[in-house]
């Protein structure tokens, strides 16, 4: 085949070539900017593990999680993942590099909403410190 009478017409094997290219270009895209987006990262600022829940302040707000599985989490630790999601989720501790397995409970945008949402397991038990809303 002749290319040089079409000039408008590429052999077959560099039009390939350029499809593969753009796909991979794609696929990089793809990788870089998808998963960080689930991450989070936010900061225990109240447990009991008695009742077995602990509050984590993040950047989106509050939640109230219960652990699960591995280390429980105490204050000051920082955890790191998908925290907005039903369900359980393996999360990592950040502090002690180790991950550990929570669940929510419960999100609220302000601390006095996410200390009326504190489970009633925990309210009963004797010597329960509430969590402050201010």
């Amino acid at each position: 085949m002749n290319t040089g009478d079409r000039p408008g017409l590429r052999p077959r094997s560099a039009t390939l070539r350029r499809a593969g290219r753009q796909a991979a270009a794609a696929v990089v895209f793809c990788a870089l900017f998808a998963s960080p987006a689930l991450a989070e990262q936010g900061m225990v600022i109240w447990k009991n593990h008695e009742c077995g829940c602990f509050i984590l302040q993040m950047k989106s707000g509050y939640g109230i999680f219960e652990w699960i599985d591995g280390p429980q989490p105490n204050d000051g630790d920082v955890l790191e993942g998908d925290f907005r999601s039903a369900g359980e989720r393996l999360v990592a501790n950040k502090t002690i590099d180790l991950p550990t397995t929570i669940l929510l409970n419960a999100f609220a945008l302000t601390r006095g909403a996410i200390a009326a949402r504190m489970p009633a397991k925990c309210k009963k038990l004797p010597g329960y410190i509430p969590f402050e809303g201010r």
